[in-house]
């Protein structure tokens, strides 16, 4: 990613920030950093990101130096280390780094991670069916965090605890997170919600792979054999081609690259033996062709997850091509590195099975609760009843004060009233909701439930009913619980070509 860009609004890009609960030197965050860099590759080892790969910097943020998307960063507390990932069209890419960040959040008490997207808090989004309603986007600043393998959810002030600020600052969350008299860890519900999601990884991320035989040459063999997150962007490269990039192809030509980075430094022999200590060689004996393999891929992240001397500024594939173009290499060794039989595609066939299974068990869950709230002899819903009903409905006259209903329906003389009992019994029924606790809830009385949050339902709300959702602590709500709404994501396999 050209992290230039990063102050701009940008599309499927997801952002995280690693908070240290206890002050570090600077020696300590950046062995801090190479260990989580050499941990991460041990999971990601020889998995192909859709367009960035994983990668964590020292130093202030692009979005602290400008706030994007409205989220102001307070700097009241200790620099975190940071990253910023482009995942293009797939989204699992951003699912399996929250699997590491939660993972990491479960091994080190001492750390705590706040993570969003360009959709804002998508775990909030992940959750919402299980979120107390008055979380909200406009409140949810610096109040979402995941630690100690869970997420949580700091809340608002109450009578049990009224010194937890209103807004709080980056510091006072991380004070209150770590705090044993304050319970901050969200719901079960939310919590299985997020676990549900992530569940698989990181096997899960290998299994989106495929492997696929086709003819190159042997140098290119070589690279991608050497380097394999490069399938990715050269795919895009090919797919994104314009007339003067097949003109430039064809000429075959390539340039040296003038300088090789040193591969001596002291950060890299520190994460050489954090690679080392975390088994990323496995059995690989130091001089065979694998192990030098493993080497130049190491290197290659190495430079590609900004870990050298924590610059954010990152390596061009391009370059990163030439340099891997001008290393000796043997023929006979890569050609048969490259012997292996080609995966099945039968999961071609399979993927539509696969998605109708998926958008089941979404709409079993969102219809779970309201199936829960229906009384025990409440039929099912008529869906051609619904249709019609609503049909009818919107076949009548309206204006600004209402429906008008046609005077031969009225009668003569008659006026217009409406039972808001059996009209909230009706609409109950037509779209499957509590049939009672509407009819409470407009008498006065409380049957709301803490969860089902209206996050991310971005309607325009009256300064009354934002004063309303501010004292919900104190005063329990008689809105009835809504549908909440489904994450629009984009959900794609990623297929890769290993030659």
């Amino acid at each position: 990613m050209d992290f230039s860009t990063v102050g701009a609004f940008q599309e499927n890009v997801v952002d995280f920030e690693i908070y240290h609960l206890r002050e570090l030197t600077q020696e300590q965050l950046e062995a801090k950093r190479s260990s989580l860099l050499s941990t991460a590759l041990k999971y990601a080892r020889d998995y192909i990101w859709q367009r960035d790969a994983f990668n964590l910097h020292v130093g202030p943020a692009p979005w602290q130096a400008k706030a994007q998307r409205g989220l102001q960063r307070s700097r009241d507390a200790q620099p975190p280390l940071w990253g910023s990932v482009h995942f293009g069209d797939n989204i699992e890419d951003e699912w399996f780094i929250t699997w590491f960040l939660k993972l990491c959040t479960a091994k080190d008490p001492d750390i705590a991670v706040h993570i969003w997207d360009n959709d804002g808090s998508f775990l909030l989004i992940e959750a919402a069916d299980a979120l107390p309603k008055w979380l909200k986007p406009d409140i949810e600043q610096n109040r979402v965090w995941l630690y100690n393998g869970e997420l949580h959810i700091i809340p608002l002030p109450d009578m049990q605890h009224p010194s937890i600020p209103a807004s709080p600052t980056t510091s006072e969350a991380l004070q209150i997170v770590q705090a044993p008299g304050i319970n901050t860890a969200a719901g079960k519900s939310a919590q299985e919600a997020i676990s549900a999601r992530v569940k698989g990884f990181p096997g899960k991320a290998r299994k989106s792979m495929h492997h696929a035989r086709c003819i190159v040459p042997a140098a290119v063999a070589h690279v991608l054999g050497v380097d394999s997150l490069l399938i990715a962007p050269a795919v895009e490269a090919f797919y994104r081609r314009t007339p003067a990039d097949m003109r430039a192809a064809r000429l075959g030509k390539h340039v040296p690259p003038k300088d090789m980075n040193g591969a001596e430094s002291p950060e890299w022999q520190a994460f050489v033996t954090s690679l080392q200590r975390n088994g990323y060689f496995g059995e690989d004996i130091p001089g065979s062709m694998r192990y030098r393999q493993r080497l130049s891929a190491a290197h290659a992240a190495f430079d590609d997850m900004g870990a050298t001397g924590g610059s954010s500024e990152r390596q061009s594939p391009g370059r990163q091509l030439h340099q891997l173009l001008a290393q000796p290499f043997d023929k006979a060794e890569v050609t048969q590195a490259m012997q292996r039989e080609e995966d099945s595609q039968a999961w071609i066939a399979e993927g539509a099975a696969e998605l109708e299974a998926q958008l089941q068990a979404r709409s079993a869950g969102g219809s779970a609760a309201a199936a829960g709230t229906q009384g025990a002899g409440d039929e099912g819903v008529d869906a051609a009843d619904v249709a019609k009903r609503f049909k009818d409905f919107m076949a009548q006259l309206s204006s600004m004060e209402g429906v008008e209903m046609p005077a031969a329906d009225l009668g003569s003389g008659d006026a217009v009233s409406m039972e808001q009992q059996k009209f909230w019994s009706e609409l109950g029924t037509a779209f499957g909701y509590d049939n009672t606790a509407a009819g409470r809830a407009m008498n006065g009385g409380d049957d709301s439930s803490e969860e089902g949050s209206s996050f991310y339902t971005r309607g325009t709300t009256s300064s009354d009913e934002d004063e309303d959702d501010e004292s919900s602590a104190f005063q329990p709500s008689a809105t009835p619980a809504g549908a909440s709404q489904t994450r629009g994501r984009q959900q794609a396999v990623s297929s890769s070509a290993a030659v």
